[in-house]
């Protein structure tokens, strides 16, 4: 679905992009990148674009103590943008606003929207990811080039749920785009959710892009908390010039099938990432992350580590490639994946990969699959602690693991309440 009265070279991109994904077709199990998901069922299913005006929604109050906190927040229901409820900013220095008001508007602010939306979609993504360009109707643009400390929390907010003006219940499809830029020293922390507000069935794709300058420091976290019928692909690209540094703390709760495309490049001397990913599997999620992190040049570091809770007949996969080209002396990367299996019939999958053109670097990689310690277990459980909550403690403390490495108490909060179910 175009937006309303788009500009004419978004207009043209879209036309092409749609062209293109109908022409590649859908990913199949023989595609290297899909060898351990199918999409089968996802083609069986006719999927309606959400029209504007054909949501009826009020926020809940728990989504709103959600992000009370926050100095700018950004809500959308089923693609469309909720303005009467959000806080969005616009200064010299400071945009948070939604993506469709940046496009309309004219000169220096469309024309940086306009770079973000020309890269081309991760091609692992096959036609989901140009079926994003094509049909994204909103999203969020967050541009924070200099200001006070006044908006230095921000949250975008997308919920999906039930939509009127039509007879029945359909799958619908919500297609969205998010552009998040720093510039030079700046300073924030942001997150980006999905979430589901009823059990329908629906899909939801979003890109996003991220682009730190030299020296700009940025926590974020990305929370996709979905149904047990819906479908969510995301492809996030982002860049990091000299001396940045971003914290990104990825989690999956849920939902039919979850993909996550995540690219990141080091693209200058004393950029840093730390990306952190927890995948919480209910009863028959499948829950699909590839990743690819590069270092371009030296003196670079990335750590990333990978968590995945997996119950019942729950699927999780983990494909992450670490590249270190030959530019990228004395830079040091890790990448870990560890599973743990609440059930005999739970399946993860891993394939690490390390790729290193360089002779002077500190590289690691592992990964671990295993089930709950018996040990422990009989442990709690002698200290009259029932089975049921001796296994929750156990899970909770693997997640804890991992939560415990967000810095930021604004994040981490929001995070935390996700995984305690909002509660």
């Amino acid at each position: 679905m175009l937006l309303f009265n788009p500009p004419q070279w978004l207009k043209a991109k879209q036309t092409e992009a749609l062209k293109a994904a109908q022409e590649l077709g859908w990913p199949q199990k023989r595609d290297e990148g899909w060898k351990y998901t199918s999409v089968r069922e996802l083609q069986a299913l006719s999927f309606a674009n959400v029209a504007p005006g054909q949501n009826q929604f009020q926020l809940p109050t728990e989504v709103k103590n959600l992000v009370a906190s926050a100095d700018s927040t950004l809500f959308f229901y089923n693609g469309e943008y909720l303005k009467d409820v959000s806080s969005a900013v616009t200064q010299e220095d400071i945009v948070v606003s939604s993506l469709t008001r940046v496009l309309m508007s004219a000169g220096r602010l469309q024309e940086r929207a306009k770079s973000f939306i020309e890269r081309k979609p991760n091609k692992n993504l096959k036609n989901i990811g140009l079926n994003i360009l094509a049909n994204f109707n909103q999203g969020a643009y967050i541009q924070i080039d200099g200001g006070d400390d006044s908006v230095k929390k921000i949250a975008a907010i997308h919920l999906y749920g039930n939509l009127i003006n039509t007879s029945e219940q359909k799958p619908f499809a919500v297609y969205s785009r998010n552009i998040y830029s720093f510039a030079e020293n700046i300073e924030a922390e942001f997150i980006e959710i999905h979430l589901s507000v009823n059990q329908i069935q629906f899909q939801a794709s979003c890109a996003s892009d991220i682009h730190l300058s030299a020296g700009a420091k940025v926590r974020m976290a990305k929370v996709v908390w979905l149904g047990e019928e819906a479908f969510g692909f995301h492809d996030v690209q982002a860049s990091l010039e000299r001396d940045s540094a971003l914290e990104m703390f990825d989690l999956n709760i849920g939902g039919k099938l979850i993909r996550n495309e995540v690219a990141v490049n080091l693209s200058d001397s004393g950029a840093e990432l730390n990306l952190y990913n927890l995948n919480i599997a209910k009863p028959d999620s499948h829950i699909d992350n590839s990743t690819s992190v590069i270092h371009l040049k030296g003196n670079t570091s990335s750590e990333q580590i990978v968590r995945s809770v997996l119950s019942d007949h729950s699927k999780s996969i983990f494909s992450g490639k670490l590249r270190i080209e030959q530019d990228a002396q004395k830079s040091d990367a890790s990448q870990y994946c560890h599973n743990l299996l609440l059930s005999d019939s739970a399946e993860a999958d891993a394939r690490p990969q390390l790729e290193v053109f360089a002779d002077d670097v500190k590289a690691a990689h592992g990964t671990t699959i295993g089930q709950l310690s018996a040990e422990q277990l009989f442990y709690l459980q002698s200290r009259a602690i029932s089975k049921a909550d001796a296994e929750k403690m156990l899970a909770d403390g693997f997640q804890e693991a991992l939560i415990g490495k967000i810095k930021s108490s604004f994040l981490k909060h929001i995070v935390e309440s996700c995984v305690r179910g909002l509660s």
